[in-house]
């Protein structure tokens, strides 16, 4: 809110300041316009975002891609451990002192 106050206060120097340099080029019967002080209060708008979430498309697009995405790399977690765990098995079954073991070791 101090932000938007000051951006005000400094566009009514500015326009205040070129008013001011045209006024002086002009003609002395003619009146200046005198710029007007920013009025009091403020402007609130309220954005229901989920809203805007429920019914953007590109939105729901990229989400259903994220999705998408998540189960895949779980499938592919899950199939990896899954292989890992049968080598453990299968390591756990064999004899220490065979030369199989070390190599799959």
């Amino acid at each position: 809110m101090r932000i938007s106050l000051l951006i005000a206060a400094f566009v009514a120097t500015v326009v205040s300041g070129t008013n001011l340099l045209h006024a002086q080029g002009q003609p002395a019967g003619r009146p200046v316009a005198r710029p007007t002080a920013p009025k009091s209060g403020t402007n609130v708008a309220v954005v229901d975002v989920g809203f805007i979430f429920k019914n953007a498309e590109r939105f729901k697009r990229a989400m259903d891609d994220l999705k998408a995405a998540d189960t895949k790399f779980q499938n592919e977690v899950t199939t990896r451990r899954d292989a890992i765990n049968a080598q453990i098995q299968k390591l756990q079954n064999m004899s220490k002192a065979t030369t199989d073991y070390k190599i799959l070791e």
